[in-house]
Order: structure tokens, then sequence, then C-alpha cells
């Protein structure tokens, strides 16, 4: 009964990693860390069982993107990553067509 307790939390927390990497991708940054932090939360990072069904190539994204997303020094690797980025300010096209 127990496994299938964690199957179940694992399929509705499995959809948040397959997001984790695309955010990152598209440098939605304030969305990224909504999702670490809440990954991050007491109730979820108890869950030790159902980490535990986690692939290791997800742990070690989720690791990475802890890693950036680090609230050490003032967010400084955060804000370093932000000023190496080489994008241009955009405002997103929301109007139908």
């Amino acid at each position: 009964m127990f496994f299938c307790i964690h199957a179940i939390n694992f399929h509705l927390f499995f959809p948040f990693f397959l997001n984790l990497q695309k955010l990152y991708e598209l440098n939605n940054l304030h969305a990224l860390m909504a999702v670490v932090s809440g990954l991050q939360s007491a109730p979820i990072f108890r869950l030790t069982k159902t980490w535990a069904l986690l692939s290791r190539k997800d742990k070690t994204t989720f690791e990475k993107l802890e890693y950036v997303m680090s609230k050490e020094d003032n967010y400084k690797r955060l804000r370093d990553y932000i000023s190496s980025l080489k994008m241009t300010p955009c405002i997103p096209y929301l109007a139908d067509t």
C-alpha cells in the first residue's frame, strides 16, 4: 500500500521536473524560482520515498537549478547568471490574430 501512495505522489510530483529544464532554457527565472522554492518547501522535501523514485538525471537537474537559485550571498549565483545572459528584452504579443 505504501508503494501505491508513493507512486501517486510521484505522478503528481513528476510534471514539475519536466518543466524545470524548459523554464531554465526559456530564461523564465521567475517561474523557475517559484517551482524550485515550492519543491524545497518542508512538506514536499520530507517526501523522501517519493524523491527516491526520481531518476538520477532529474535529481542532477534539480540540484543544478537549486545551486543557481541559491539564496546564498544575496542570490549571487542568480545575479551572475542573469548578467551572463545575452538576451534582448521583449514583451510577448498576447492579442488574438
